[in-house]
């Protein structure tokens, strides 16, 4: 018997204990009663806090819609991303509320807020 093991099977022969299986166990969302996933973005001093809830697609930052809080075309992609890549951008409203930074670091910081809750809902955000 040698003492270098080149796999986990070699460390099990080595110790006398059988191999493990690992099975992954995806984490259930926390769904509120209004039927709403939460996510929190954080960067320095700045805070995002999402929530995703099925609905149309409409999504909303600090009571306001996206084409009036970000006048850009291009923050408004950033934000949407994850729900379009996952093939969902109509399947989920988006309620964010952004507190500090600058405009180029808050649709970041909502994309990022609402991977982990739309992660956790049947195919969304696969890809991430």
């Amino acid at each position: 018997m040698t003492d270098t093991a080149n796999s986990l099977q070699d460390l099990g022969a080595m110790t006398g204990d059988e191999a493990v299986t690992v099975t992954e166990t995806l984490a259930q969302p926390k769904i509120d009663a209004q039927g709403r996933a939460y996510g929190t973005g954080r960067r320095k001093e700045a805070v995002a806090r999402v929530w995703i809830k099925p609905g149309s697609g409409k999504i909303t930052i600090n009571g306001r819609d996206q084409e009036q809080y970000f006048a850009r075309p291009v923050l408004r992609m950033v934000i949407a991303q994850p729900l379009i890549e996952a093939g969902r951008e109509t399947e989920f409203d988006v309620i964010a509320t952004v507190k500090g930074s600058g405009s180029w670091v808050r649709p970041v910081l909502c994309a990022t807020a609402f991977r982990a809750p739309s992660s956790l809902t049947s195919r969304a955000c696969a890809k991430f």
